[in-house]
């Protein structure tokens, strides 16, 4: 199973099982971590979530997926796949809150990707936070970081968490090649905003995600 699809599952499983699991995990890290800053976290995470309900992404993504999966839309709650959804995103890979993925073999936990993330000075846009593979991924529902990169999680998620799917994944593409190195931070600027123009009269929500990644990507121009 590729690690998209793995994620996926994994989704389903967490909207299935209440999204409490995934926002208040049980771990070694959380009882060592600061409760004031987790809890904030949290407090943060609900609060977008509860806005970004009647974005038209969230709205879309959330047809798609009871569709592919053949699921009553009655049968699960709204609210909890949409926080789900939301940290689905941001840990993926080249996802918003700009993880990489890597082989690292590593342990099924994220220890290694907290490690990296305390040790960052500065966030850059064009640059991964963290790397890892995708069973690390998988643990990023319970984090702990320093205040500054706090903020950086919390921005990616009002610049493109209403997004819908295709749009996330089309900008998913462009991060990953900045990653890579495959083409400059400007040219996926560019590309980003074709894309925007493309749309015409399409979401609000996916125009604005074009237009703040390539904003993303010019910033340290």
């Amino acid at each position: 199973m590729n690690c998209r699809r793995w994620l996926r599952v994994f989704l389903a499983v967490f909207v299935f099982a209440g999204v409490s699991a995934a926002v208040h995990p049980k771990s070694k890290q959380e009882t060592s971590a600061s409760e004031t800053t987790l809890a904030r976290l949290i407090e943060l995470l609900h609060d977008r979530a509860k806005k970004l309900e009647n974005s038209s992404g969230m709205r879309s993504s959330f047809e798609s997926f009871t569709s592919a999966y053949k699921i009553s839309p009655q049968s699960i709650s709204y609210s909890d796949f949409v926080i789900v959804r939301l940290l689905y995103e941001a840990t993926r890979d080249a996802g918003f809150w700009n993880m990489h993925w890597t082989i690292t073999n590593m342990p099924p936990n994220s220890d290694q990707v907290w490690r990296q993330w305390k040790a960052v000075q500065s966030v850059s846009p064009q640059v991964p936070t963290a790397s890892a593979e995708c069973d690390e991924l998988s643990a990023l529902y319970a984090f702990l970081v320093e205040r500054a990169l706090f903020d950086f999680f919390v921005q990616q998620i009002d610049k493109y968490a209403g997004a819908s799917d295709s749009t996330l994944q089309q900008i998913r593409y462009l991060r990953e090649g900045v990653f890579l190195k495959d083409w400059s931070a400007e040219t996926a600027a560019s590309n980003s905003l074709d894309r925007k123009k493309s749309l015409e009269s399409g979401p609000a929500e996916d125009a604005a995600a074009f237009q703040n990644f390539a904003n993303d990507m010019r910033v340290q121009q």
